[in-house]
């Protein structure tokens, strides 16, 4: 019994394990080319530290993969049967997060239930512009966002908005469920082109 206890407490410090899903809208200025480009659905599966974020489109699918405590990504690319992995270390991601615009983050009290789980309401200023993002601190993930220029938000992101002069794309989640993740998952696939950014270009 006391074996069990040790093990299910340990299981438990780990946080989520499980996935988010997301359903994508599109709208603004685009033509029917460019709309039929566009994805329709995203997941982000969560397991420790490692995050995979996957977005399939119908000309290519990309995969990010996280590591909140080694701050590492890992960026999978699949273009028309050309696969490269994108791979950036501490030092990279310390170096691009200097460039990246400086961001003003405001949590707000106002909240609101998305997919079951109560979400807080946040707002981010960039460059004047002003973002919204709602976010759940129900689903225990260290860290989720480290790698944006939005760190501040501790919580999963379960709905927001990318606003581009020509549309806007508008994430919400659709389904969150606690499931065991494969570790392959998380790894760099058989078949994949290892290579930094400065080498892809």
């Amino acid at each position: 019994m006391i074996a069990f206890s040790a093990l299910a407490g340990k299981d438990k410090d780990k946080g989520f394990v499980g996935y988010v899903k997301y359903e994508i809208k599109t709208e603004g200025y685009l033509d029917a080319q460019e709309k039929a480009q566009q994805p329709t659905e995203m997941t982000i599966s969560f397991s420790g530290p490692k995050a995979r974020t996957e977005i399939v489109t119908p000309m290519q699918s990309q995969v990010l993969i996280t590591n909140s405590e080694e701050k590492e990504m890992i960026i999978l690319l699949d273009i028309m049967g050309n696969k490269v992995a994108l791979t950036t270390g501490k030092e990279d991601f310390e170096k691009s997060k200097e460039e990246m615009p400086k961001t003003e983050v405001n949590i707000t009290d106002e909240t609101k239930e998305i997919a079951g789980y109560t979400c807080k309401k946040a707002e981010v200023i960039t460059d004047g512009n002003t973002s919204v993002y709602w976010f759940t601190e129900d689903l225990k993930v260290d860290d989720p966002n480290w790698y944006t220029n939005y760190s501040e938000i501790k919580g999963v992101l379960l709905e927001y908005k990318i606003v581009t002069e020509n549309f806007t794309q508008s994430y919400k989640a659709v389904e969150v469920k606690k499931k065991k993740r494969k570790d392959y998952l998380f790894e760099v696939p058989v078949g994949y082109k290892k290579m930094t950014a400065e080498e892809f270009q």
